[in-house]
């Protein structure tokens, strides 16, 4: 995937104003992934009140998200999504446009 549909992501996702979205990416191990999820969201925050960075923040293609069905917080590697839906807004890229 090139680093500007990671980047596109990132944005689309970073704009949601903690509305719930749907992504789709493939794991680590190579499973599809469909996810809802939100951002900025502090409701299952351990270390609430303190700065604590994200285990992958030095990564640049990562990033975090909120799980509701879950209550957890998830990595997402934007190098191998390819499917966003926050309401009306809709990026597919198909399922194959990342290898």
């Amino acid at each position: 995937m090139s680093n500007a549909s990671a980047d596109l992501f990132r944005q689309l996702i970073q704009r949601t104003n903690a509305k719930y979205f749907t992504i789709k990416f493939y794991k680590q191990d190579g499973t599809l992934r469909v996810m809802r999820a939100q951002m900025n969201v502090e409701c299952a925050l351990r270390n609430k009140g303190k700065k604590v960075p994200p285990t992958t923040s030095h990564i640049p293609s990562y990033i975090v998200v909120y799980e509701p069905s879950t209550d957890t917080y998830k990595n997402v590697n934007l190098e191998t999504m390819f499917y966003f839906k926050c309401g009306r807004h809709i990026i597919d890229l198909g399922a194959d446009f990342h290898d």
